[in-house]
């Protein structure tokens, strides 16, 4: 179970950083939602279209990555963001992605990003 959580959580990051909607669609729950990093709620249709435009930071990456189960169906995931914005300076952030295991498969239904 860990190692699934594991290669999803570094799949989630490839597909932020490829603009990969169609793993998103693959892998978050029809009534995820998203607090992006401006604070503002976002449904599954309105993270998809934020998602599919070219993404603009470059290096992005995930450190320091905590699975925690609750019970044997959830699992959160935190972690730390590192990135260099389009102007060159450095960011940074942190993340926690709630994950439900159903019907045998993990989907994403919440996360919750914060920069800076």
């Amino acid at each position: 179970m860990q190692a699934t959580l594991e290669r999803l959580n570094e799949e989630f990051i490839a597909a932020v950083r490829n603009s990969d909607v169609v793993w998103f669609q693959r892998n978050l729950a029809p009534d995820y939602t998203n607090r992006n990093s401006a604070g503002k709620w976002e449904t599954l249709q309105e993270f998809l279209a934020v998602n599919a435009r070219p993404f603009q930071l470059r290096d992005f990456r995930a450190s320091e990555v905590q699975i925690r189960m609750v019970g044997n169906d959830v699992a959160l995931v935190h972690g730390k963001t590192q990135y260099v914005n389009p102007d060159g300076s450095p960011g940074r952030g942190r993340y926690v992605d709630v994950w439900q295991r159903s019907d045998g498969a993990w989907r994403c239904v919440s996360a919750d990003v914060m920069r800076g």
